[in-house]
């Protein structure tokens, strides 16, 4: 475990303020910097899109839709909890065989 030693303001003000840029897009180390989207990210307009093509959809039609949407969402989340579990547990090992 890494461990601070000095622990003094000025220690601290130079290793956020005057540190070089961890991104060449990095203005200053206070803001994150922007970031582009990437193409595999759909945007707030593709989003927007797909609700008015579902909005002209029959209700039951819409309804069957959301269900799938919504069982597929729940498959994700759950995907991405056995992940942080895993991750989580791999922590807790490498703490307790230090």
């Amino acid at each position: 475990m890494v461990q601070d030693v000095t622990n003094s303001v000025e220690d601290w003000d130079d290793f956020w303020y005057n540190s070089e840029d961890d991104l060449s897009d990095w203005t200053n180390n206070l803001e994150m910097p922007i970031m582009e989207q990437s193409n595999n990210e759909p945007d707030l307009s593709s989003y927007i899109k797909e609700i008015e093509t579902q909005a002209k959809k029959p209700l039951n039609v819409q309804l069957n839709e959301m269900k799938i949407a919504g069982a597929k969402l729940l498959l994700s989340l759950d995907k991405i909890g056995k992940h942080l579990d895993n991750i989580l547990n791999e922590d807790k090992d490498a703490e307790s065989n230090k």
